[in-house]
């Protein structure tokens, strides 16, 4: 082995060495388990912001349903009655009402390109998305009363029904009485914050 030669192998071993060195550090890796669950954890999330999975918002008005999925386009439909981008599905609902879903604009864009897309809010009124498990928050107005929910399995309990389970009950600053599906601190922040 020549002079330069040996010089190379042995910064390609101390770099090795480091490398090594760096990947047992404490705190830094957890073990396998912990790795597939934090893995999960963050497909999740991603899942979730693509798909805009963490809340659930039907309002049912003047015959007419409307879905949305995002807490932007709640408060324009709140203050002003308006969604920035839909795409609506005549005799959709369950007794043939006409059903508007709110598109993000990264699902408007989709819509233009891709055959059949829908976004996630049409997706998880026809069951084909679920809720976020964790986190997750929604609500239904009907009879101008509102049911709120922190657990997709409730939300879709109730759709089918009609029934929910009352953990509290209150009132819009308008009002109209609330029904609070659960007592998570949360929930009821992300409630007031939209609805005063």
């Amino acid at each position: 082995m020549t002079k330069d030669s040996s010089l190379g192998f042995s910064w390609a071993c101390l770099g090795l060495a480091l490398t090594l060195a760096g990947c047992a550090s404490s705190g830094s890796w957890k073990g396998a388990e912990a790795e597939k669950a934090y893995d999960k954890e963050l497909e999740a999330s991603r899942l979730a912001a693509t798909r805009n999975s963490d809340d659930y918002y039907q309002y049912h008005k003047d015959g007419v349903i409307y879905v949305l999925s995002d807490k932007a386009d709640v408060a324009n439909f709140l203050k002003f009655n308006e969604i920035p981008k839909t795409v609506t599905m005549i005799g959709g609902g369950p007794a043939g009402e006409r059903v508007v879903f709110s598109l993000t604009k990264n699902e408007a864009k989709a819509m233009e390109t891709k055959v059949g897309f829908k976004g996630g809010a049409q997706q998880m009124f026809e069951g084909t998305l679920q809720g976020y498990e964790k986190e997750f928050y929604g609500e239904v107005m009907k009879a101008d009363r509102y049911h709120v929910f922190g657990n997709w399995a409730e939300l879709q309990s109730f759709l089918k029904s009609g029934a929910a389970n009352s953990v509290s009950t209150g009132s819009t600053a308008d009002g109209k009485p609330v029904v609070f599906t659960t007592a998570n601190p949360e929930v009821l922040k992300r409630f007031k914050e939209l609805h005063g």
